[in-house]
């Protein structure tokens, strides 16, 4: 059966995944080629960096003096291995981040009555289910109107006809 769009997407391991990004935002190639540009750019001048004072400091040593390569090899090693895994993480938290936004989206509804519930953030209390109306008038800017479709007024009513209950709301 097709994905349908709710809930989290399945995947050929089973494991349910989430979208990259909450947003549905994927970097373009040319962030990640800047990002990497920038990082070998870094890595490069950090390595020269004890070559680049002695040039200033220290004129009469020679650039590329055996001890500034073994000092700028061993410096852009380090700096490239720490560099890397710093970005590591800043890619898993970003990605944790993007999860725990998406899971949050997520909102508990009653399958029958329709009320949204209330966790308490204390977790003293129990959690409260309140009418859908209440939340979406407290957390949200759009505003409700009552109705009934079409087809409920055939299934409910079937002695109405539905030109009666016609949406009147002005606009």
């Amino acid at each position: 059966m097709p994905w349908q769009g709710f809930g989290p997407m399945p995947t050929a391991r089973g494991r349910p995944t989430l979208p990259m990004r909450a947003s549905g935002i994927r970097p373009r190639r040319s962030d990640d080629l800047l990002r990497l540009a920038g990082y070998l750019l870094t890595t490069a001048l950090f390595a020269n960096l004890n070559a680049l004072v002695d040039v200033f400091l220290h004129p009469e040593i020679p650039y590329l003096d055996q001890e500034h390569l073994v000092v700028g090899g061993i410096s852009g090693l380090a700096f490239a291995l720490l560099f890397g895994l710093q970005g590591i993480y800043a890619r898993r938290l970003r990605r944790s981040m993007d999860r725990v936004a998406a899971l949050e989206s997520f909102l508990p509804i009653c399958s029958y009555c329709k009320k949204i519930r209330l966790s308490n953030p204390d977790g003293t209390r129990q959690d409260s289910w309140r009418p859908i109306e209440s939340y979406f008038s407290k957390h949200a800017v759009t505003k409700l109107s009552h109705g009934i479709c079409p087809e409920c007024v055939t299934l409910h009513h079937p002695e109405v006809p539905p030109e009666a209950f016609m949406d009147r709301s002005p606009g």
